[in-house]
């Protein structure tokens, strides 16, 4: 009569077994609690340091730009024009119709 494991063996591949390491087994010499906590703290800080730089940016760009002196563009306008009126493209620009 067969044993009572080869009643229930569906295949002739062995069963897979449980690699075992010892309690106190060390990761690159390092005990395995702390290498999981300083790869941890490593995904940890290449999650939130961008996502921190982003909301900072966000806060940056939401910010009114207000500067102490109103910038003086008479003259830069005064340029513009003269130079648009003397090579003729005033002439037949949009602004020239109107």
């Amino acid at each position: 009569m067969a044993d009572d494991d080869d009643v229930y063996v569906t295949s002739t591949t062995a069963p897979p077994e449980t690699i075992e390491i010892e309690k106190g087994a060390e990761v690159m010499g390092m005990p395995q609690w702390a290498f999981g906590s300083i790869m941890g703290l490593i995904v940890a800080f290449c999650l939130i340091v961008p996502i921190l730089v982003y909301l900072r940016r966000i806060a940056n760009t939401r910010k009114p730009y207000t500067p102490d002196n109103a910038p003086n563009i008479d003259a830069f306008a005064r340029e513009i024009i003269q130079k648009t009126s003397q090579s003729g493209v005033l002439g037949t620009s949009r602004l020239a119709r109107q």
